[in-house]
């Protein structure tokens, strides 16, 4: 569960199917990139709620009803990267501090449960550490997910190259016996006529 890595199920729910009980095409989803780097937020938490989404969707075409991924687009992807390490070595900062300091937002457990009932999406994503909200200690986002059979795809890099909507992403991971989580290296396949 370190660096850009897939949560199923058994990450966090008693019962929950391991990686090695997911079909491979189950690894293969149509992505819905909501770029949150702009919004606003009430709250100390800054949750992205269901009128959020209905607002994205409005303006960028809705979410595909085909077990998409939902992926947020936070900035936390500056945090990444060769460049990255590379600049904070000469600066002597810390990347990961940095990281872990970030105030990303990040789905409510409502707006995650939404998605699952009215878009039949297969999960979430997010390029920051999770697809939870900094502050929210209950990793609400994420438990939600898992607790419908859906999987969270985190710590993603080179959003700005992904469409809103008609690219496909494919995270495979190892068949770990038993496994709650893989790091993987995502391949995004770029559709026709999406919009950045």
């Amino acid at each position: 569960h370190a660096g850009t890595h897939l949560d199923v199920p058994a990450h966090f729910i008693e019962e929950g199917r391991t990686i090695d009980e997911l079909a491979a095409d189950e690894f293969v989803w149509p992505v819905y990139k909501i770029d949150v780097r702009d919004m606003h937020f009430d709250g100390d938490i800054p949750f992205v709620e269901i009128r959020h989404i209905r607002d994205y969707e409005r303006a960028n075409g809705r979410i595909p009803r085909t077990g998409a991924l939902v992926v947020l687009q936070t900035g936390a992807e500056g945090f990444w990267g060769a460049e990255k390490v590379e600049q904070d070595a000469d600066d002597n900062a810390a990347n990961t501090d940095d990281f872990f300091e970030f105030a990303n937002p990040g789905l409510s457990a409502d707006a995650v449960q939404w998605v699952f009932d009215r878009r039949r999406v297969a999960g979430v994503g997010s390029d920051a550490y999770g697809p939870d909200a900094f502050g929210d200690e209950d990793f609400s986002a994420t438990f939600t997910a898992l607790d419908n059979d859906g999987v969270a795809l985190v710590a993603l890099k080179n959003l700005d190259s992904v469409n809103v909507r008609g690219d496909l992403i494919l995270a495979p991971t190892v068949a770990l016996s038993d496994g709650s989580g893989f790091s993987t290296d995502p391949i995004a396949c770029h559709g026709r006529g999406g919009r950045h």
